[in-house]
């Protein structure tokens, strides 16, 4: 019974141990992984700092390109209100006559009833007809106005629209910096590596708990062996040598054991997997 405990405690332990090698390989891959991420991550914040700088210098410039060129929007935009009302107001009034040849009619017409002998009838045709074509020049003059209020209007348009358009080009000009995009893409980067480094970190945590549980779940296996081992082996004094007295050979074994100690110490400290033999020399030191 005993020797079929023993097997399978001693199975057991040896797939606890290679359990606990791929757990502590995983583990160190993982702290590897933060550990260069770390690294990366304080190089990337060293670039960023130097470009900072320059940055901040290219965001006030670009803001204030912005507020420029969007006020010309805005002006833009009134402008092309007013030449929308405007188109629609020369389309109502029609053809433009030309006010200075009707003008030029009008003073004939009034050059003949002056000078000459008229009948009334003829007279009073003219003057009807010079009534109405003095309101044609009337018309005339108010077609032309909409017609050079509406040019005027038209130019300022494109002008302010041409300013607009390249105060826009020197802020994508601005955007386009080499150390503007360098320190774009930089932040983008330290993000990035920053939620790697964690996630790096959490998996580390995980891997090392796992880690310890199994080193915690080795050490009593171990111990339970230890104790079965101990139960059915006698108990075998060692063999003092003849030639050497007996209190030297006690002095030499407590030596050796007190140097084991400091070894198993030094082992438990750097957190290193204790062996069979290791395990019996605590025990035998708690009996």
């Amino acid at each position: 019974m005993a020797e079929e405990n023993t097997s399978q405690l001693k199975q057991e332990i040896n797939e606890l141990k290679d359990k606990l090698n791929q757990i502590n390989s995983q583990k160190e891959e993982w702290f590897n992984k933060k550990e260069e991420l770390k690294k990366v991550l304080a190089e990337n914040i060293i670039k960023a700092k130097a470009l900072q700088e320059g940055k901040s210098k290219i965001d006030r410039e670009i803001k204030s390109v912005k507020k420029e060129r969007d006020r010309f929007n805005s002006e833009v935009k009134k402008i092309a209100e007013k030449l929308k009302k405007l188109s629609e107001e020369k389309k109502k009034v029609g053809f433009i006559d030309d006010s200075k040849r009707i003008s030029e009619e009008i003073e004939k017409m009034e050059l003949r009833i002056e000078t000459e002998a008229l009948s009334f009838e003829k007279e009073k045709g003219m003057m009807k007809k010079i009534k109405e074509m003095r309101l044609r020049v009337k018309d005339a003059d108010k077609k032309n106005l909409i017609a050079q209020e509406y040019s005027t209007l038209l130019n300022e348009f494109r002008e302010k629209r041409k300013q607009a358009n390249e105060l826009h080009n020197k802020i994508k000009e601005c955007s386009g910096n080499n150390d503007y995009s360098e320190f774009l893409k930089i932040s983008k980067d330290i993000n990035k590596i920053k939620r790697e480094q964690e996630e790096a970190f959490e998996k580390f945590i995980e891997f090392k708990k796992e880690f310890s549980e199994l080193n915690n779940r080795l050490k009593e296996k171990l111990l339970d062996l230890k104790i079965i081992q101990a139960k059915s082996e006698p108990v075998i004094k060692p063999q003092r040598k003849a030639r050497k007295p007996r209190e030297r050979t006690e002095e030499n074994q407590n030596k050796q054991i007190e140097e084991k100690k400091k070894e198993i110490e030094q082992k438990i400290k750097d957190k290193k997997t204790l062996t069979t033999e290791d395990i019996l020399v605590l025990q035998s030191d708690k009996d």
